[in-house]
C-alpha cells in the first residue's frame, strides 16, 4: 500500500480505517515472524553440529601441533645434548693444546738456562 492509498482509507473510515490498517501490520509483522521462524531450531541445530565438527577438526589439529612439538623439542633435546658433549671435547681439546704448549715453553726455557749456565761456565774459564 501506498501512502496515498492509506490517507484515503484514513479519511474515508477514520478511527475503523485506522484501526484496520493496524491489524493489517500486526497480521503482516505476524506472518513475516512466522515464516522467519521457520525452521530455526533446525538451523541452530544445524550451526551447532557445524561448530560442534569445526572444534573436533581444531582439537585433531592442535593434536598434531602438540605432537610435533614435542617431537621437536626431543630432538632439541638430543642435539643439545651432542652439542654439549663436542663443547667438553674442545674444552678438552684446548685444555691438551694449552698444557703441550707450557711443556714446550717449559723445554724451551730449560734449553735457554742450559745455554746460559754453558755460556757463563765458558765465560767464567776464560777469565784469569
Amino acid at each position: 500500500m501506498t501512502g496515498i492509498e492509506l490517507a484515503g482509507i484514513l479519511k474515508d473510515y477514520g478511527p475503523w480505517g485506522l484501526s484496520a490498517i493496524l491489524m493489517l501490520v500486526v497480521a503482516k509483522l505476524y506472518a513475516d515472524n512466522q515464516k522467519l521462524s521457520t525452521g530455526y531450531i533446525e538451523r541452530i541445530i544445524a550451526g551447532l553440529d557445524a561448530a560442534t565438527g569445526a572444534a573436533t577438526s581444531v582439537q585433531g589439529a592442535l593434536n598434531e601441533l602438540r605432537n610435533l612439538i614435542d617431537s621437536s623439542g626431543k630432538a632439541v633435546g638430543e642435539h643439545s645434548h651432542q652439542i654439549a658433549i663436542l663443547v667438553e671435547k674442545v674444552q678438552h681439546g684446548f685444555g691438551n693444546t694449552a698444557s703441550a704448549m707450557q711443556a714446550v715453553a717449559n723445554e724451551l726455557q730449560r734449553l735457554r738456562d742450559r745455554d746460559d749456565r754453558r755460556q757463563r761456565d765458558h765465560d767464567d774459564r776464560g777469565r784469569p
